[in-house]
Order: structure tokens, then sequence, then C-alpha cells
């Protein structure tokens, strides 16, 4: 599977008939994404630890785990000192 931009690529083997698709129409999407999870992988993406990004937003890194279990609810405030502090828009934390 890759992934560009907003859209999946589904690797098909040979006679499959499998199409890109927009990864926000699927059902996966739908039904599995939060906040938390998409947090969780940029700061992943971005090779952070907790900790580190912690050090970076000015966020505590046990806040930080309660977003990305779904504890606490992030906010745009928290998204933005996130998105600032990993250079990525605030908006692509939220599905």
């Amino acid at each position: 599977m890759i992934l560009i931009d907003n859209y999946v690529e589904v690797l098909s083997r040979e006679g499959d008939d499998d199409h890109p698709i927009e990864i926000r129409q699927s059902e996966y999407w739908k039904t599995m994404v939060t906040p938390g999870s998409l947090l969780m992988g940029f700061r992943l993406k971005h090779e952070l630890t907790q900790q580190e990004l912690a050090e970076r937003s000015g966020i505590s890194q046990v806040m930080i785990s309660d977003y990305e279990t779904g504890k606490r609810k992030l906010t745009m405030k928290a998204a933005c000192k996130f998105a600032k502090a990993i250079e990525e828009t605030p908006e692509k934390f939220f599905p």
C-alpha cells in the first residue's frame, strides 16, 4: 500500500482490478482514524519520541500520551503547537 497525499494506492496482483481510492472516503478512515492516531503517526513520521515532541511543542509528554490514546480530546490550540513543532498544518491532525 502506498500513501500519496490523501490517496492510497492498493498494490494489486496480476488480474486484480484494484484502483487508487481517496483515503478519507474509506471505511477504515471513517471508523478507525482519530486525531490521536494521526498525532502519533505524524510524530513517528518525524522520528520523534513523545518526550521529544513535548520539548518541541511545550506540551507535556503525559498530555501527548493522553491525546494519542484518546483519553483527552485534541484541541485546535494543541494541534497548532504540534503542527509548529513538526512543520505540518494543524488541520492534518483531524480526520
